[in-house]
């Protein structure tokens, strides 16, 4: 079981000198790929560098590395026995987390590294890490709920023990996406012991030296925006630790493509493409595996998925439509699983709900029940198929999964590290074993046919949607009842499709809608329509201009300037005709038209553009025609 507290610690390593320095992270989410981003800085910078995070995916030993390197099992166990056999014969009853953190710490002192870049287990006050007094920098990561039943139901209580790694005349990091009362209240912590100063982010000068840089922009296009936060973090970190440390920084940007190499091949478990030849075959599908297991991880998951599986559009800034997701999901006892999966679940899903095995080193840690986190998605999208496995099995959920997704649709594991971990596990252990271990071909055949039964029974009304339950349900009165709210769910769902075709439909017709030519924005011309279509479109566009125009005044005004090259001014000016010989008998009209079509060839096409002469050929051609052939031969209209 869990147990906050320094005491047991305290013992454990009592008679341990810890001379390196070390870089302390607490926080809801991101603390490990801070740490990840933090190492490989460091160990590009040629320092010795050590590594402890929690949980461990594979192995315990995993979290502990040594320079990228997780140390080696023998090592571990060499060290960790010796803790074991102490807090034996001590009778410290110290727990597994404490003895694992002492192991971590004896070893980067056997192991002679200068930095020790260290993850907080839960907390950050009472948490075992916490015995360090060695710190030169604290960062505090992304806060958000988790752990109430330790840490308080509220942010800021959450963020008073987190604020507890803090130490006095230590500098500090903070996310500057925490909510402000939660930055608050580390300020006012920090201001109590005297810890600080917090370094700032957003300054003209980082502005100038990183965020202005082409090794930057290089690094930060390729990030998500959450990844991009961790990293400025770890940056900063590792800047103030080389200043710590009396070391050069001045040319720390340099020390970027670390960390572009570490986004690039991804932190294990976090939003991780895999392929799992033992189910899918050699030439499967990619699936997404990520250790989320709360509501703001959710939200940088569903983030991810909107743009990158489900190819969702946009419509009025929210994602909808798409294509659907088969979820494989576990999650630890105490987790808010409605808020953690309403973030994710969308109509047309399907969802596999499983449990993980009990996890090395960490007996407290419970799976949630299968039951509970079905029920929970019927809570909040009644639509998505829903299916148990009892049994815990991440390639047996997978299986599961296999045969309940439509033909295409992706895969994504979440919901716990623990479950990414014995995905990972049982990955290793197939590798090395093959079916003598772990028999695939059966495993898959029963999920096969556990899957046809599920749907079959799915199809036939009133019935339980599960493996184990598939009762009838007793009275007319609930089957009545039922039948009403399945009818009421399905005129919602017709509703929402309407809706989505609607919005689909009108934005076909804004595809394929001719553009207009405006003064400010002129239409491109479009290589795809001939010219007679291109004449005709832009004949009924001027038509609609001149259509708009307000009727001119029985004699329009005459001006001094004339400008024949202005179209749009000369058919302003020129007033409404009812005969030609209206036309004939003011020359102050025939001017400007016969000259303007006076102009030679080469000059026209330097002068004006086609598109805009024909329309005026078009509408006034028959009285052009008369005008240029000039007026009937007599002496009055010679004289004139």
């Amino acid at each position: 079981m869990i147990k906050p507290g320094l005491e047991r610690i305290g013992q454990l390593l009592k008679d341990v000198h810890l001379p390196w320095k070390s870089i302390h992270v607490a926080g809801t989410n991101g603390k490990g790929s801070i740490c990840a981003y933090a190492s490989a800085l460091l160990t590009r910078r040629c320092i010795k560098t050590g590594c402890f995070t929690s949980p461990h995916l594979i192995h315990r030993w995993d979290g502990i590395t040594i320079n990228h390197t997780p140390v080696p099992e023998h090592v571990f166990k060499r060290v960790e026995q010796y803790f074991l056999d102490l807090n034996e014969e001590a009778k410290i009853n110290a727990s597994p987390f404490e003895i694992l953190t002492a192991t971590a710490f004896k070893l980067f002192t056997d192991q002679k590294v200068e930095v020790g870049v260290v993850e907080v287990g839960m907390g950050g006050k009472l948490d075992a890490t916490n015995i360090l007094n060695n710190q030169v920098v604290s960062v505090i990561a992304r806060i958000a709920h988790d752990h109430h039943s330790f840490l308080g139901h509220s942010l800021d209580e959450i963020a008073s023990h987190k604020a507890g790694i803090l130490r006095p005349g230590v500098p500090y990091l903070v996310n500057p996406t925490n909510e402000w009362h939660v930055q608050q209240v580390v300020a006012d912590y920090a201001k109590e012991i005297g810890a600080g100063p917090l370094v700032e982010l957003d300054t003209e000068e980082n502005r100038e030296e990183l965020f202005k840089t082409k090794a930057w922009h290089e690094l930060a296009r390729n990030m998500l925006p959450f990844q991009r936060d961790n990293a400025v973090l770890a940056y900063f970190a590792v800047i103030e630790t080389l200043k710590g440390q009396h070391m050069s920084h001045l040319k720390a940007r340099k020390l970027l493509p670390a960390l572009k190499k570490k986004n690039k091949n991804g932190l294990p478990g976090r939003m991780q493409l895999q392929r799992i030849p033992s189910v899918f075959g050699s030439g499967g599908p990619q699936i997404l595996i990520d250790g989320a297991h709360n509501e703001d991880a959710a939200v940088e998951l569903n983030r991810y998925i909107n743009k990158n599986l489900r190819n969702a559009r946009l419509i009025n800034g929210v994602p909808e439509g798409g294509r659907p997701i088969t979820w494989v999901v576990a999650m630890s006892e105490g987790k808010d699983a409605h808020k953690f999966l309403s973030r994710l679940l969308k109509a047309r899903d399907r969802l596999v709900a499983t449990s993980f095995e009990p996890v090395d080193g960490m007996p407290w840690v419970k799976p949630m029940q299968p039951k509970h986190i079905a029920d929970t998605v019927h809570n909040i999208q009644w639509d998505v198929t829903t299916i148990q496995n009892n049994e815990p099995g991440v390639l047996k959920a997978l299986c599961t999964a296999k045969y309940l997704r439509g033909l295409g649709d992706p895969i994504v594991v979440t919901g716990s590290l623990y479950l990414v971990g014995q995905l990972l596990r049982e990955m290793e252990e197939y590798s090395i074993y093959g079916d003598s271990r772990l028999d695939m071909p059966e495993i898959d055949r029963k999920e096969r046919n556990h899957v046809n039964a599920f749907l079959s029974d799915l199809n036939k009304p009133f019935r339980e949607v599960s493996l184990e339950n598939r009762a009838y349900r007793d009275t007319a009165s609930e089957r009545e009842e039922q039948e009403i709210q399945v009818l009421q769910r399905e005129i919602e769902a017709l509703n929402k499709e309407l809706e989505r075709v609607n919005h689909e439909e009108r934005d076909l017709k804004k595809c394929e809608a001719f553009p207009k030519k405006t003064p400010s924005q002129p239409r491109e011309y479009d290589t795809a329509l001939n010219e007679r279509e291109d004449i005709f479109a832009e004949f009924e566009a001027i038509r609609k201009q001149l259509d708009d125009l307000s009727p001119p005044p029985s004699s329009p005004p005459r001006t001094t300037e004339r400008n024949d090259n202005n179209l749009k001014e000369m058919v302003k000016n020129v007033p409404t005709r009812r005969s030609i010989e209206d036309v004939m008998a003011d020359p102050v009209a025939r001017v400007p038209i016969r000259t303007h079509f006076a102009i030679s060839k080469d000059e026209n096409e330097k002068m004006f553009r086609p598109r805009i002469i024909r329309p005026i050929r078009h509408d006034l051609g028959p009285q052009i025609h008369r005008i240029m052939s000039g007026p009937p031969k007599s002496s009055d209209h010679d004289d004139k």
